[in-house]
């Protein structure tokens, strides 16, 4: 009995860690639109941000859509969370939820305005050395940026540490 079990638990841990790298349909869909749009994840960002002075910018995602997709992009200003939806081709940005931020966005968003980070930057800054890189998810943590990037719909989750300070306002 504790050879089958064993057995099992081997199986499904293979089968967890083959399944994260085989191409997902959902990312194919998401590199197509995503290679026809006119935005980057980091352009969405600056236009989330653009009408708020103390706006930080604490999380994005690139959804899907039927024909093209968006950025849903998560600002903290005060202690609200703003979420918007920008489109990816047209850059019309539109807000979906106000309300206020849980105490973890807050608690971040305190900390990067101080510091003055910008996720925006942070994803630029990497971009500089992987020039075709699909970034479809990105979020500040504490002294980090977590992205979750896409190609040949194979997902890769990676953290890249902040730099001490960046210039800029806090998108």
């Amino acid at each position: 009995m504790k050879t089958i079990i064993a057995t099992f638990a081997l199986l499904a841990t293979t089968l967890t860690v083959s399944a994260c790298d085989e191409p997902d349909d959902e990312g194919t869909v998401q590199e197509q639109q995503l290679d026809q749009a006119d935005l980057r994840i980091e352009d969405a960002l600056t236009i989330a941000a653009d009408d708020e002075e103390d706006a930080v910018v604490v999380e994005a995602v690139f959804e899907a859509g039927a024909e093209s997709g968006w950025y849903e992009v998560t600002v903290v200003v005060g202690d609200e969370a703003i979420v918007y939806e920008i489109d990816a081709r047209t850059a019309a940005r539109v807000q979906l939820a106000r309300r206020l931020a849980s105490a973890e966005h807050r608690r971040r968003a305190q900390l990067h305005r101080r510091l003055r980070h910008r996720l925006a930057d942070a994803i630029g800054e990497h971009r500089r050395d992987h020039a075709n890189l699909r970034v479809v998810f990105a979020r500040l943590l504490d002294a980090e940026v977590e992205l979750e990037t896409l190609d040949r719909g194979v997902r890769e989750r990676l953290r890249l540490a902040l730099a001490e300070s960046s210039s800029g306002s806090s998108s």
